[in-house]
């Protein structure tokens, strides 16, 4: 896939209220607006995601081996390859119709100041394999077991990134991600009735789930920032989550036209090794540990072979990524763009349902009530 995408962001600031003096460059190109506080802003040309091009390559491939008439054994290869680089654009524009990419301007007869980093472009490539192991029964009833492996490795994540907006191949950054990715398992087991009409069936699932997720991203300085090598450490941030969940459901169909469907899942969830790094300073945070269970039941009816009524509810929790913890930059001391106190999403959902089969289509009313809520406690922050 090839793609060239429109503008996403552009560098803006506020209406300036100071004269310019006589050291600012008087520019035109500006273009003002009222932003969504019905401030007057001056947009200045595309900064940061400015005109972006992409390049994607995607390879899966599955194979598959029947061991006997009811095992099978399954391979899963996935490979995806990007590149892209990011262009910005002035709209500023000097006496002489050269581009103006940073400093004191004066627009309209007042002063604004650009810093150099305003129009900076970017580039980058990435280069991901994904692996995965399968090994399950088929039997159209009884007892079936299915087992995944998976684990995805990053093998590749530049993105460079210029000090400035002037074109060329000047001082920057190069962030190297290589080293990061994640690892999961999944064992599941179900029992399948035989279907006898008239007769209470239970059909009971069973589960256990494991992940992995690492986080390793160092940043350097370079002096030529489309092809340079790193020169000197600048920071870097990493961290590990894990989780581990078993789960158990019991789809019960007591009556003819009544079914039952009730079910518990329990999560231990942990974020460890957190920390993050410039010269001579590193900030590591302290571990976390959560644990939670979420239990669910649904009732239906099917009033006729058509007409199928369903009331539902359940609880959920989304534990933070390991992205979400600890990805983020250094500035100083300060740590921006991520937040290592997060705590599990608690969401909890009811829902009543009407489902009408007729003819070739499937017509579904509901009407659900979904409550989600984050709260965040804050932990203390080490310093070593």
């Amino acid at each position: 896939m090839e793609n060239t995408g429109q503008p996403l962001q552009f560098a803006t600031l506020a209406q300036s209220k100071t004269p310019a003096s006589a050291a600012a460059t008087p520019v035109t190109g500006a273009y003002f607006y009222n932003d969504q506080n019905n401030a007057r802003t001056a947009v200045l040309g595309t900064s940061s995601e400015g005109i972006e091009r992409t390049f994607q390559d995607n390879v899966r491939m599955k194979f598959a081996y029947d061991i006997t008439d009811s095992l099978q054994a399954g391979f899963t290869l996935g490979y995806w390859h990007q590149k892209y680089n990011s262009d910005t654009q002035t709209f500023l524009r000097d006496a002489n119709g050269n581009p103006v990419y940073s400093g004191r301007v004066n627009i309209g007869g007042y002063e604004y100041v650009l810093p150099a980093a305003t129009f900076a472009p970017s580039m980058g490539s990435n280069e991901n394999f994904l692996y995965g192991l399968s090994l399950r029964t088929h039997h159209d009833t009884g007892w079936n077991a299915e087992a995944v492996a998976s684990y995805f490795d990053i093998t590749q994540s530049l993105a460079r990134t210029a000090s400035s907006g002037v074109p060329g191949d000047g001082p920057g950054t190069l962030t190297d991600g290589s080293g990061s990715g994640w690892k999961a398992l999944d064992l599941r087991a179900t029992w399948t009735p035989v279907a006898r009409s008239g007769m209470a069936a239970h059909a009971l699932s069973f589960g256990y789930h494991y992940d992995n997720y690492f986080l390793d991203s160092v940043t350097y300085n370079t002096a030529a920032w489309r092809d340079g090598p790193g020169t000197s450490f600048a920071n870097s941030f990493g961290g590990h989550t894990s989780a581990q969940a078993g789960y158990a459901q019991d789809a019960w169909r007591f009556l003819p036209r009544w079914a039952f469907t009730y079910g518990v899942r329990y999560e231990n969830w942990n974020a460890y090794d957190g920390n993050r790094s410039l010269a001579g300073t590193t900030l590591a945070y302290g571990d976390a540990s959560q644990s939670h269970w979420s239990p669910k039941a649904s009732l239906s009816f099917d009033v006729t072979n058509e007409l199928t009524l369903r009331a539902s509810i359940g609880r959920a929790y989304r534990f933070p990524t390991v992205g979400e913890l600890f990805q983020g930059q250094i500035n100083g001391v300060s740590i921006v763009n991520n937040n290592p106190n997060l705590k599990p999403e608690d969401d909890l959902s009811k829902e009543l349902t009407a489902e009408w089969a007729h003819g070739n289509g499937l017509y579904r009313f509901t009407l659900f009530q979904h409550r989600s809520r984050v709260p965040v406690h804050f932990r203390t922050v080490e310093k070593v």
